[in-house]
C-alpha cells in the first residue's frame, strides 16, 4: 500500500529530514504495491522490524521448496512470480538484515518495544533469548494469542510494546501491548501514531 503510506505521512506533515517512521513489519504481499514499498528499506528515516511476510519471502527464496513457495504465494507473494532470481535474492538478503525487534528509549524516560506479532517473553530484557529459540521467534512473527484470548499480561522492563500482524477494527491495548494493524489492504485505514502521543493513547484506550 505504497501510495496510502505516502499520503498518510503527508497528512501528518511527516518531514524526512527530522522525523522517523517505525514500522511493525509486513511491507510486502498484501496490497498492490509490494515492490514499490521495498525501496523504503534504504531510507534512513524508515525503521522497520521483520514481519512474517518478510520471513515468508526469505524462506521461499533461500530454500525454494514447493511447500515454502506455496505458503508464500497463498499469502500474497504472487507479485514476485515474474521477478528475477537475482532481484529476489537481493531482497531476501536485505530483509534478513531487518531487526526482529526495536527498543526506543524516549526523552520522557519511557521505553517502547516494537515487534511484529506479539511480545514473545514476559520480560523485554530477555529478547536476545527469544531470538535464539524457534518457538519464541515464531511467536514474534506469527503469534496471535494475546488478541485472540485478550491476555492483559504486562511485559516487564518496557513501558509499551507495539505490534501489527493481527488485524483489529481499532487500536487495541492488552496489558501494555498495543495492536495497530487496521487491515489497510482491505479498507485503506492505515494507522500512524506519534510516539509523543503513545502514552496519552495508552491511558485513554
Amino acid at each position: 500500500m505504497y501510495s496510502l503510506l505516502i499520503s498518510s505521512l503527508d497528512s501528518v506533515n511527516f518531514d524526512a529530514s527530522k522525523d522517523r517512521c517505525f514500522s511493525v513489519g509486513d511491507l510486502i504481499d498484501r496490497g498492490p504495491q509490494s515492490k514499490e514499498c521495498l525501496p523504503f528499506l534504504d531510507e534512513n528515516w524508515f525503521n522497520p522490524v521483520r514481519g512474517n511476510h518478510e520471513q515468508l519471502l526469505i524462506e521461499a527464496v533461500r530454500e525454494p521448496r514447493p511447500e515454502s513457495l506455496t505458503m508464500w504465494y497463498l499469502n500474497g507473494g504472487c507479485w514476485a512470480i515474474d521477478q528475477s532470481n537475482d532481484y529476489l535474492n537481493e531482497v531476501s538478503n536485505r530483509l534478513l538484515e531487518l531487526p526482529l525487534a526495536i527498543t526506543l528509549s524516549l526523552c520522557s524516560g519511557n521505553t517502547v518495544g516494537i515487534c511484529h506479532a506479539e511480545p514473545p517473553v514476559s520480560d523485554w530484557d530477555n529478547l536476545p533469548i527469544a531470538e535464539q529459540r524457534p518457538e519464541l521467534l515464531h511467536k514474534m512473527l506469527w503469534g496471535r494469542s494475546t488478541v485472540k484470548y485478550q491476555r492483559r499480561t504486562v511485559t516487564k522492563h518496557v513501558s509499551l510494546t507495539i505490534h501489527g500482524h493481527t488485524i483489529v477494527s481499532k487500536c487495541l491495548l492488552f496489558g501494555n501491548a498495543l495492536f495497530i494493524d487496521l487491515g489497510c489492504y482491505t479498507n485503506k485505514h492505515l494507522c500512524i501514531l506519534p510516539i509523543d502521543g503513545l502514552f496519552e493513547h495508552k491511558n485513554s484506550a
